[in-house]
C-alpha cells in the first residue's frame, strides 16, 4: 500500500489508481486479461483497499514505515506481522 501512496505524497495524482505505472491501476481500470501479469495476493485483500490506499498517511505512519525499511522488518499491525 505504501508504495502505491508514494505518488499521492508527491502530488502526481489525486487518486492512487490514476497512476498508470502502479499495480493498482490495472486492477481498477483494465480488462481481466490485462491483470494476468499481476500475482495474486498472498493474503486476503483488505476490504476497501482503494480507500485505504487513498487515505492520507500520517507522519507517525511514515516515520514507522521508514524505520521498518531501515531495519528490514515488516510494517503493519501485530497480527499482520505475526502472519
Amino acid at each position: 500500500m505504501h508504495t502505491q501512496r508514494n505518488v499521492l505524497r508527491a502530488n502526481l495524482v489525486e487518486l492512487a489508481e490514476d497512476w498508470k505505472y502502479s499495480s493498482l491501476w490495472p486492477r481498477q481500470n483494465s480488462r481481466q486479461t490485462d491483470t494476468q501479469i499481476l500475482a495474486e495476493w498472498p493474503i486476503p485483500k483488505p476490504r476497501q483497499w482503494r480507500s485505504l490506499v487513498n487515505k492520507p498517511q500520517t507522519e507517525a505512519e511514515l516515520k514507522a514505515l521508514r524505520q521498518c525499511v531501515r531495519k528490514g522488518s515488516p510494517f503493519g499491525s501485530d497480527t499482520f506481522i505475526s502472519q
